[in-house]
């Protein structure tokens, strides 16, 4: 598991890299440095972040909003925008929320 973490954080970064935004990337960076992220990559075509669930269950959802779209200002150039983020528990990977066309939906 902690290798699918590794590369999942290599993807994050490497297109983390190609954003605009760098106060995005530094928020997401310590989004992942306090341990709420644990990673982001794709499955089923899907950005998808791994979160920690009791965390996440905790956060204001507007700051669970806040994330989507920090993640989206640090990989999508100026005016563009991810599609769908797709946030899984680090426990269970059962889907927590699912942030589709500027909106959250949490389950």
């Amino acid at each position: 598991m902690r290798s699918v973490i590794a590369i999942l954080f290599v993807i994050a970064f490497a297109t983390m890299a190609f954003g605009q935004d760098e106060s995005c990337i530094s928020r997401w960076q310590a989004a992942t440095e306090a341990g709420i992220v644990y990673g982001v990559g794709f499955v089923n075509g899907e950005p998808t972040v791994e979160v920690d669930e009791a965390t996440w269950s905790s956060l204001p959802f507007s700051t669970r909003v806040g994330m989507a779209e920090t993640l989206n200002c640090a990989t999508m150039p100026t005016g563009k925008m991810l599609v769908s983020i797709v946030f899984i528990s680090h426990l269970t990977h059962k889907p927590l929320g699912r942030w589709a066309y500027g909106k959250l939906t949490v389950n």
